[in-house]
């Protein structure tokens, strides 16, 4: 979906804890910006639950300590010139269960002047994954917009090592 004008981005996840077949799964969200060439220029742009805020700020990310919800805020404006996309990544912790063993999980992409850009159910269509790359925002020109992907891998290294981190 092109959405032109982009300018904070935020990212939340959300599911029925409770409804979910097994208590212990833990959704994570994750975000990493990457150069023209598709990787991370560091390490320090991978940005989850072990690693709160790339190195200039422009993407933090917040989760609630009851564990049904995270979010990713992203200052676009604040992106170094040198990132070229940020990759959003929903990921099961520890791969202890799939995304079909969730109920209610959704992911929301939202900007604060535009509103919803999209909204991905992670329950239903993705089964047996524990791990989907959904989603970039990528620089076109001056402007930023945002893409929806749908790459499952499995688990949250495969993800990193897809983009150059160090893992």
């Amino acid at each position: 979906m092109d959405a032109p004008g982009l300018t904070d981005v935020t990212v939340s996840t959300t599911w029925n804890k409770a409804a979910t077949f097994a208590t212990d799964l833990d959704l994570d969200l994750s975000a990493l910006s990457l150069t023209g060439q598709g990787t991370v220029p560091s390490d320090a742009e991978f940005v989850f639950f072990n690693n709160s805020e790339s190195p200039s700020r422009a993407v933090l990310h917040r989760a609630d300590p009851g564990g049904v919800l995270e979010t990713l805020g992203i200052a676009l404006s604040a992106t170094p010139s040198t990132v070229a996309e940020i990759a959003l990544v929903a990921t099961l912790y520890d791969e202890k269960g799939t995304f079909g063993l969730l109920r209610d999980a959704t992911v929301t992409v939202s900007d604060r002047q535009l509103g919803t850009l999209a909204e991905f159910s992670l329950s239903e269509s993705l089964g047996e994954h524990t791990a989907v790359h959904y989603g970039s925002l990528y620089r076109d020109g001056d402007r930023w917009l945002f893409r929806a992907v749908a790459d499952t891998y499995p688990g949250l290294a495969a993800v990193a090592r897809k983009f150059g981190v160090d893992v």
